[in-house]
């Protein structure tokens, strides 16, 4: 007779085990943090193959910091930092478990000692990392995004003129002065000059206003003082032109976040960006030596014999476009003359 479910017609030494099921298998990751995978997986596919995938992954960011937003980069970094030390850690635990058991599992232990003088270095370079890196950096990139944003440390105005119009950049490269000077540009199509006043930044900020720059065929005006990250965006005219009084100074990036601390990828970044604006070997090489914490001032001749500039007007000259912007920020305003001619 076939058995129909009811435990009352079986005889009385038969019982049925009510509720026993096959156990669930854990998820992978949660397998490899206990140690259950073999040192050959642990080690080679999830460890090795974790730090692959966090370089690329942090490479791939950094280069889009080319073509987004400084905003949308920074929140990029910032959750690439707080996941990477997270993640590198997990994995190296796991696979430490891993070789501890290996000599149980029949493995030979010079494989398990050798495995954990890795994780060793491993955890010890991801400590100097969290300590001398990450944590600046999410620190600063964090107060930089979270600023508040009535109080910008920059002012982007534009100007009409007979002939057509300009934009006027002045204060701190910071997080979002892209964004705005894209929408400024984008609102303005008879733009034809760029006014930068500024100290420096953000270089990836200055970079991308650059090629903004660059792409439009504008013509570019230093101000009183144009320094570190602000000359990115003087050189990126198509035109560049100075004052007898203006101070354009350089100095290579400071690392501090831009790359990740690597000086190698903000140097070739550096160098790259000059490169396709015409200045010479020379004259970037100089800039590269200079200390973050040092400026140099080339002379007008340094710069035009470079490529940096292209013309130098004085007061016996009349300049492209005459525009008062000596006033602060908030009183601001433009003072052409009908006759000039734009550059």
């Amino acid at each position: 007779m076939l058995f129909n479910g009811n435990s009352d017609m079986l005889p009385a030494h038969i019982t049925i085990e009510r509720g026993c099921e096959e156990p669930r298998k854990s998820s992978y990751l949660v397998r490899h943090f206990r140690g259950e995978f073999t040192l050959q997986i642990a080690f080679w596919r999830n460890y090795l193959g974790s730090t692959v995938f966090f370089t690329l992954t942090g490479f791939v960011i950094w280069k889009l910091g080319y073509v987004i937003s400084f905003v949308t980069c920074s929140a990029l970094i910032l959750a690439y930092l707080i996941t990477l030390p997270i993640g590198q850690i997990f994995f190296m635990i796991g696979t430490w478990r891993s070789a501890s058991r290996h000599v149980e599992r029949g493995g030979k232990r010079v494989c398990a000692l050798l495995a954990k003088s890795i994780l060793l270095i491993g955890f010890y370079s991801i400590g100097n990392l969290l300590i001398y890196q990450i944590l600046p950096v999410t620190l600063d990139l964090g107060g930089d995004l979270l600023r508040d944003k009535k109080k910008l440390g920059y002012v982007i105005s534009v100007y009409n003129f007979t002939n057509g119009a300009g934009i006027s950049f002045q204060g701190r490269l910071e997080a979002g002065a892209d964004v705005e000077f894209n929408n400024k540009l984008s609102q303005t199509p008879r733009a034809k000059l760029v006014r930068i006043e500024s100290y420096g930044g953000r270089i990836l900020v200055g970079m991308r206003i650059g090629r903004m720059i660059r792409d439009a065929g504008l013509t570019t005006i230093a101000g009183n003082h144009c320094e570190s990250a602000a000359t990115l965006v003087f050189m990126s005219g198509k035109k560049r032109l100075i004052s007898s009084s203006a101070k354009i100074g350089f100095h290579r990036p400071s690392g501090k976040w831009s790359s990740f601390g690597n000086d190698d990828d903000d140097h070739t970044s550096l160098r790259t960006f000059m490169e396709q604006a015409g200045v010479s070997n020379n004259f970037i090489d100089r800039v590269i030596s200079t200390s973050p914490d040092d400026m140099w001032y080339p002379t007008f001749e340094e710069m035009l014999k470079a490529g940096v500039v292209t013309v130098r007007w004085t007061p016996k000259t009349r300049p492209p476009v005459k525009m008062d912007f000596r006033r602060s920020a908030g009183e601001e305003k433009a003072d052409y003359e009908s006759k000039t001619q734009t550059a």
